[in-house]
C-alpha cells in the first residue's frame, strides 16, 4: 500500500488530505498488497490522535485498473474505524475501472485512544492472492487537532 498526504509530499487531491493506493501487481517490481489466500484483508491506512476527524463527507474511492482474477465476480471495500468499520465508506463496489465510490453521509469520525483508520477489501469468486490486476485509490480529508488547534490559537 502506498501513502501520500497532500501537504508533506506537495500533493493536490482537492479536498482530500490523504491518497492510499491498493493494488495487485502494483509498483516497478510488480508486488501485489493482496496476500490473503482468502476472499478478505483489512489494511490500517492510518492511526489518528485522539481528537482527530475524519470529515465527511470527504472520502471517496476510485478505481484505476480492473480487477482481474479467475473466477471473480466483484470487490468491494469498506472504509471505517478499525477492522470492518463502514462509517466511512460501506461495500462500495470497486471492480471495474472508473468505479467511483462517495463516502456515505453522516457526522464527521472522531478518533479517541488506539483507533485505526482501516479498509476492508474483499473479493468474490477468487481469493485475493490470485488476483492478477486492479488499483483502487482511497481519498480522505482528515482535520487533525494539531491542525485545528493552530487554526483557532
Amino acid at each position: 500500500m502506498k501513502r501520500y498526504n497532500a501537504l508533506a509530499d506537495r500533493k493536490n487531491f482537492g479536498p482530500f488530505t490523504d491518497m492510499f493506493i491498493l493494488g495487485a501487481t502494483r509498483g516497478a517490481n510488480g508486488a501485489s498488497d493482496f496476500t490473503n489466500a482468502g476472499l478478505t484483508q483489512d489494511f490500517t491506512l492510518l492511526t489518528p490522535a485522539a481528537g482527530d476527524q475524519m470529515i465527511l463527507p470527504l472520502a471517496a474511492a476510485f478505481t484505476l485498473v480492473t480487477f482481474a482474477g479467475t473466477g471473480l465476480t466483484a470487490v468491494t471495500i469498506d472504509v471505517g474505524r478499525g477492522a470492518g468499520g463502514t462509517e466511512g465508506i460501506a461495500a462500495g463496489n470497486v471492480l471495474t475501472a472508473g468505479a467511483s465510490i462517495p463516502a456515505g453521509a453522516g457526522a464527521p469520525i472522531a478518533f479517541s485512544g488506539a483507533q485505526t483508520l482501516n479498509v476492508r477489501v474483499t473479493a468474490v469468486g477468487a481469493n485475493l492472492n490470485t488476483l492478477t490486476a486492479g488499483e483502487i485509490r482511497i481519498l480522505i480529508a482528515l482535520l487533525t487537532v494539531k491542525d485545528y488547534v493552530l487554526c483557532n490559537a
